[in-house]
């Protein structure tokens, strides 16, 4: 996790059920690295951005408030995890993250950082 500047002990991996919401964090800055996001525009205004559209689209907007960010943020990890190559990715990989498979994602993430680098580089030099 070094070479995308993600602190995360042994511990972390080793036990990742313990920690959810520390797992939660390392998706949510694998997304912003993977998408090209800034703290200002990502998940952080996740959820006042949802709101607003929820509020001209539900009946009852107050209900979906807490829900809907999650549910967005899962469908863009999902769709991440789908381009890296882990296609059964899902809900319980957040709620109840396994060792073994939490380690697999995580390399199927780097791995596909790795690639964007390689490819980012080609275009530039081909741009040159």
């Amino acid at each position: 996790m070094e070479e995308v500047e993600i602190p995360l002990t042994e511990a972390e991996l080793v036990e990742p059920g313990r920690c959810r919401e520390r797992v939660r964090e390392v998706f949510a800055r694998l997304l912003m690295l993977c998408w090209g996001m800034t703290t200002e525009s990502s998940l952080s205004t996740l959820p006042s951005r949802i709101t607003s559209t929820a509020q001209s689209t539900f009946t009852h907007p107050e209900l979906y408030v807490d829900a809907l960010p999650e549910i967005k943020f899962f469908c863009l990890l999902s769709k991440l995890m789908t381009i890296c190559g882990n296609a059964d990715f899902g809900f319980k990989d957040l709620q109840a993250p396994q060792s073994k498979r939490f380690k697999r994602q995580l390399s199927a993430v780097i791995n596909f950082l790795k690639f964007k680098e390689d490819m980012q580089c080609l275009v530039e030099q081909g741009q040159e």
